[in-house]
């Protein structure tokens, strides 16, 4: 097989090609929810080719509308299904091409990554279609070339076309898909299905932050015993750290010590699998587990632990 590199522009052009074919599923004259508005200075003739010359430009099934330049955002279609009734409709929503910074040890081939684009100012960490959490000093956006992860590009193709053809009930799930995923939504969390991946919105009350294991196990105890238990998840992209999940974000943002983070995006929920590796929990959640833990409980119970303890978070 010829060895044939891609661009970033070439994932931009797919991903132009899918939506075009199910331009019928949504009439030209509605702007999907998650539409941003149109510049001025935009053609919005719906010619593909203009989707396809800037990673910066919308490919959705509409006329397409660059996003603010050197975002490096690609905009998805709204299209049918998402919950298996027929006619419905799933309103996907933007992704951002990013990609590790030069230089960045271990890194060489730099290979683009998809991930949503988020509602609040990213910090920390951002999760990736694929799987992955990179770090915000470690990452670059707006993209102009690159050889695109081939993980992410599949979720966000099967995002654009099946989500909502195969369902939580459909008899391809596996049962603990169809035990993961029907729980989740039962308790109220924002979760979708894309084949067999499992995600957790974080754009809107949900958040995640990603702690060392030494202390996070401390800060877990702590919670536990205030009777504020949090869901907790190991992930094998962040190997030494857990992530606990919240159910109420703070007013302003909190001083987080240096080793802990916020991951941005959409987080992959078990029994997911990774490139890497599954994602599991390491404290399951239940029905309540978003209503009794809160960002303020968790950051009161890790400066509880850090008062009491000295050098469990690294410098």
């Amino acid at each position: 097989m010829p060895d044939v590199t891609d661009t970033v522009s070439d994932l931009c052009l797919r991903l132009a090609a899918v939506e075009l074919a199910h331009r019928h599923a949504t009439p030209p004259s509605r702007c999907p929810d998650g539409a941003l508005p149109l510049p001025e200075s935009t053609d919005a003739h719906g010619d593909p080719g203009t989707a396809a010359a800037s990673c910066a430009t919308r490919v959705a099934p509409l006329p397409p509308a660059p996003l603010p330049p050197g975002s490096g955002a690609v905009s998805e279609m709204s299209g049918p299904g998402g919950s298996g009734v027929a006619g419905a409709e799933v309103s996907v929503p933007p992704v951002m091409l990013v990609r590790y910074r030069a230089g960045v040890t271990g890194q060489t081939a730099r290979t683009v990554h998809l991930v949503p684009m988020p509602d609040k100012p990213m910090a920390g960490a951002v999760a990736t279609l694929c799987g992955a959490l990179l770090d915000l000093d470690e990452i670059e956006t707006g993209c102009d070339q690159g050889t695109p992860c081939t993980m992410c590009l599949l979720n966000q193709v099967s995002a654009t076309t099946l989500a909502g053809q195969a369902p939580v009930s459909s008899p391809e799930a596996t049962g603990a898909e169809l035990s993961g995923a029907v729980a989740y939504q039962a308790w109220g969390w924002p979760v979708t299905q894309h084949h067999h991946q499992l995600r957790l919105s974080l754009r809107g009350d949900v958040s995640a932050i990603a702690i060392p294991i030494p202390l996070s196990t401390e800060v877990t105890q702590l919670l536990n015993t205030r009777y504020c238990a949090p869901a907790v998840l190991a992930h094998p992209y962040a190997p030494d750290h857990h992530i606990v999940l919240t159910g109420q974000r703070y007013a302003v943002g909190l001083p987080w010590p240096p080793s802990v983070h916020h991951v941005t995006g959409a987080l992959l929920l078990p029994p997911t699998i990774t490139p890497r590796g599954p994602i599991t929990w390491t404290q399951p959640p239940c029905q309540d587990s978003l209503r009794l833990s809160r960002e303020i409980d968790v950051f009161g119970a890790l400066r509880t632990v850090l008062s009491n303890t000295a050098g469990l978070v690294p410098a």
